[in-house]
């Protein structure tokens, strides 16, 4: 009696598990990588995370979006690799903490697969940001002049050199990483025309 009992308790979990299986489907594929139904809904339930505004949000237009960021994050993780860009932790794991603490303050509750997918989400823009300030940074001017302008129109201006100095900084890196943001949409637009991306 008993070996009969357990086999049908293995029969349940063997269709239960076949039955999750099912669910899984493809609905893109990144040249070789497969993006799943389950990787959609996790995005989702990352972006709602992250904005909450987005709760009221139409469940078309965020499916429409977490898809072209899932492929957006394909990409530039097989272009990571493909130039050998590796962070350490310790890097990002400030942001990370910083990141997760600021969406528990609202009040959301985050699971731990929730939160790895964050980490990695994190890891990816900080190894991509790299990579575009490696590839671009030699092109990337700021005209002096007009950080001279900006600041002869900022209100308070610091009297203190250094302030001064570090004022004038703080503009010109707002003002690189302007130029590289466009740079790193330019990159991500050239790879994805050279990528087979078909939907499911």
């Amino acid at each position: 009696m008993k070996k009969i009992l357990v086999y049908i308790f293995l029969l349940l979990i063997t269709n239960a598990h076949s039955e999750v299986t099912k669910k899984i489907t493809l609905v893109a594929k990144v040249n070789n990588f497969g993006i799943s139904n389950i990787d959609l809904l996790e995005e989702i339930q990352i972006m709602k995370n992250l904005n909450t505004n987005l709760n009221n949000t139409d469940k078309q237009i965020l499916e429409k979006i977490a898809i072209q960021n899932l492929i957006d994050e394909v990409l530039k993780r097989q272009e990571i690799d493909e130039n050998d860009i590796q962070l350490s932790d310790s890097t990002f794991s400030k942001e990370y903490a910083q990141l997760i603490a600021s969406i528990e303050k609202t009040g959301v509750i985050i699971d731990a697969n929730i939160k790895k997918k964050i980490f990695l989400k994190v890891k990816l823009n900080n190894e991509w940001n790299q990579l575009i300030n490696q590839k671009y940074r030699w092109n990337v001017n700021v005209n002096i002049n007009e950080i001279e302008d900006r600041l002869k129109d900022t209100k308070n201006i610091p009297t203190d050199g250094k302030e001064l100095q570090e004022l004038k900084n703080k503009l010109i890196n707002i003002e690189k990483n302007k130029k590289l943001e466009v740079f790193s949409k330019i990159h991500l637009s050239k790879i994805k025309k050279q990528s087979l991306i078909k939907f499911f």
